[in-house]
């Protein structure tokens, strides 16, 4: 497991916020990388104060005299203006809107395992068939969740459609990531 990387997590990889962290529809990796890449940012602010400390510890009267506050005030504006660029919680979805990206991007961690390919029952040259089998259950909940629009396909009691629609659900969860944030 690299830095930074949520446990066991099998997410694409996103595209990246403000502060380089990944914005995969992946929640555990959205959380670790953020609290990681803000703990970094904390680090700074603290260094820098104990720097400002540690040289101005055994300065004179007159070195304190010629203190320039405003120079000092540069840094922290600096060191504290970098957060801004993280996510916050007044940039997050919804509660209902997280539970649905959370739920769809466990759907297609579930689609991506249980999409197998099998050959051809009568091709000789080993061409390999994509096989995936969700029932009318998981078609609803594919529909209610707007899955089947996102993938481009429509489920019916008597066929899905179009032709290639298990590969299309395939893509849809390959290429799934959608943010927690505005």
């Amino acid at each position: 497991m690299q830095k930074g990387q949520a446990p066991g997590s099998t997410a694409p990889p996103g595209n990246s916020t403000p502060g380089g962290v990944a914005a995969s529809g992946d929640p555990l990796s959205f959380q670790s990388q953020n609290l990681e890449a803000l703990a970094a940012k904390r680090a700074g602010i603290e260094a820098a104060f104990g720097l400002r400390a540690s040289k101005s510890n055994n300065w004179t009267d007159d070195q304190w005299l010629g203190f320039d506050r405003a120079e000092q005030e540069k840094i922290y504006v600096a060191k504290m203006t970098d957060l801004k660029q993280f996510p916050t919680v007044e940039k997050l979805k919804s509660l209902a809107d997280i539970s649905l990206i959370i739920e769809k991007f466990l759907w297609a961690q579930w689609v991506k395992q249980n999409a197998f390919s099998t050959p051809f029952m009568s091709d000789t040259k080993g061409q390999k068939s994509l096989s995936l089998s969700l029932g009318g259950n998981r078609e609803s909940k594919f529909t209610q969740l707007g899955i089947d629009k996102a993938a481009g396909v429509t489920f019916h009691w008597y066929g899905n459609s179009p032709d290639d629609w298990q590969q299309k659900i395939l893509d849809w969860a390959g290429g799934f990531s959608e943010r927690l944030g505005s």
